[in-house]
């Protein structure tokens, strides 16, 4: 004898009223703690709403009765399995509010929806991100820039002598980079003058190969510049072609 399987158990299709005297012990909620959206009053005697625990519409078991109530529902939709009873079930709904109130209520807030407007984005300018600090090229300082340095260190030091007897730490340490770049400056200025020389013979030897260069790009290129003008289609002299159309020949003048 074939043993049947039970079937496993679904979630229901929600019904419009319900003959059941079950009651949840939550308190009763009112149609005013709803928003207008979440509420559908057009029919008086098939009131729905959306449940605010399983955020689904539901039903509401005899809305002109004395205890009007949410019906017993899922939180699935209907036929999904091991379906799981919402916590709303049978809930106590308090109708506080007219039809013409929720009517009115949902018209304003579709003008309003209507009115907005779209935020008209600014878009900021985009600042260049600044150079690393390794990035940074360090000024180079001469004996003139380490002088200028040291006097304009002297006018704001208060411990700085103008004649230099008496010297702060700040002020000995210019003293020292100014004697420093002194006894330097004779080698930078040949090691400028040696790159300078240097820089005039390139140039002198660029300007130099220039002709020969040009030429034998001009030789590289000539045999295809040569073949393009032998390809070229000669004009011939002579009548004109019978198919075409002549050329008037008179001198026309306009007439007044």
């Amino acid at each position: 004898m074939p043993v049947s399987t039970p079937a496993a158990p679904v979630a229901r299709e929600r019904v419009r009223r319900t003959r059941t005297r079950r009651v949840s012990s939550r308190q009763p909620l009112a149609f005013s703690e709803l928003l207008p959206q979440h509420l559908d009053m057009r029919r008086t005697d098939c009131m729905v709403l959306v449940c605010p625990d399983c955020v689904t519409w539901c039903p509401i078991t005899n809305p002109q009765g004395r205890t009007p109530k949410l019906v017993p529902h899922h939180t699935e939709p209907a036929g999904t399995e091991d379906p799981r009873r919402c916590e709303g079930s049978n809930r106590i709904v308090r109708i506080d509010v007219t039809v013409a109130h929720w009517a009115e209520c949902l018209l304003d807030g579709i003008a309003e929806t209507k009115a907005r407007r779209a935020t008209r984005v600014l878009r900021k300018p985009k600042t260049p991100a600044p150079p690393a600090t390794s990035h940074i090229a360090a000024p180079v300082l001469d004996a003139s820039a380490a002088l200028k340095m040291l006097e304009e260190h002297r006018q704001r030091c208060s411990g700085c002598d103008k004649n230099g007897q008496q010297q702060c730490i700040d002020g000995s340490r210019l003293v020292e980079l100014h004697v420093r770049l002194e006894r330097q400056e004779p080698r930078r200025r040949r090691i400028r003058a040696g790159l300078e020389e240097l820089r005039q013979q390139a140039e002198q030897h660029l300007a130099e190969q220039f002709p020969a260069r040009r030429s034998a790009e001009w030789a590289r290129v000539l045999p295809a510049a040569k073949a393009a003008d032998d390809q070229r289609a000669p004009l011939s002299f002579g009548e004109a072609p019978t198919e075409g159309p002549s050329v008037p020949l008179t001198t026309l003048h306009p007439t007044r």
